[in-house]
């Protein structure tokens, strides 16, 4: 019996997860899936720090584009409903374009068929799925934003980019600034030190005095 031909389709939508084991997970679950069902996986679309609710994704299109152009294969593995899109109406969107074109999409997780709308029941049940995991994604959000107003409250920095000497590479010329500054030196001197020193900014330029200004503004700390 000649195996079915198929794509797998990989979504993380945060860089954390692309260096974490969301992609992993998902691949092993999808081909786990595909040798349980005789099922060929011609290829893997990986999509990397993407948002679910994105319509337009890189890898989904040239996903999509390729298997058009080509008539083949007729099918697209997911790990999860969720995979394909956060969002019920940007996954329903991508469900019809599939149909559209003769394509099914399968959730490896539970084996439904996400593009079967002629049995009322699967196509409620996909659609039910799709919304709960568009509500879990809002109330994450929620979440997240809750812990972020409480974090500010007891005085933590918890938007935007992490201030110089944060990282591990920049504790010396933090250190540095710092110890200067205390001892009454001009925001150039310390700058004029530091490019002496070869110690160079985040960016890897030579320091000026405003960079140095702003260094010890974002640290809580005035020059005297």
């Amino acid at each position: 019996m000649a195996k079915i031909e198929a794509v797998a389709y990989l979504r993380v939508s945060t860089v954390g997860q692309v260096d974490g084991h969301g992609l992993e997970r998902q691949d092993k679950a999808i081909k786990a899936y595909a040798r349980k069902n005789r099922v060929e996986i011609l290829e893997v679309y990986r999509e990397e720090g993407v948002s679910g609710t994105i319509k337009d994704r890189p890898a989904l299109t040239r996903l999509m584009v390729e298997i058009i152009q080509a008539g083949r294969p007729k099918l697209i593995l997911v790990e999860s409903a969720d995979r394909l899109g956060r969002d019920l109406l940007v996954s329903l969107l991508i469900l019809e374009e599939c149909r559209k074109h003769g394509i099914r999409v399968v959730a490896c997780d539970s084996g439904m068929d996400l593009t079967d709308n002629k049995d009322p029941m699967v196509e409620a049940m996909a659609t039910v799925q799709q919304a709960f995991a568009q509500l879990d994604k809002r109330r994450l959000g929620m979440k997240l934003a809750q812990s972020r107003r409480d974090k500010r409250a007891l005085g933590f920095r918890v938007d935007g980019r992490k201030p110089y000497g944060h990282r591990d590479e920049e504790k010396g010329g933090l250190a540095l600034i710092q110890s200067l500054a205390k001892t009454g030196a001009t925001f150039q001197a310390i700058a004029d030190q530091l490019n002496e020193k070869g110690i160079p900014t985040r960016q890897g330029k030579p320091w000026l005095r405003g960079s140095v200004a702003s260094v010890l503004k974002t640290n809580g700390m005035k020059k005297k």
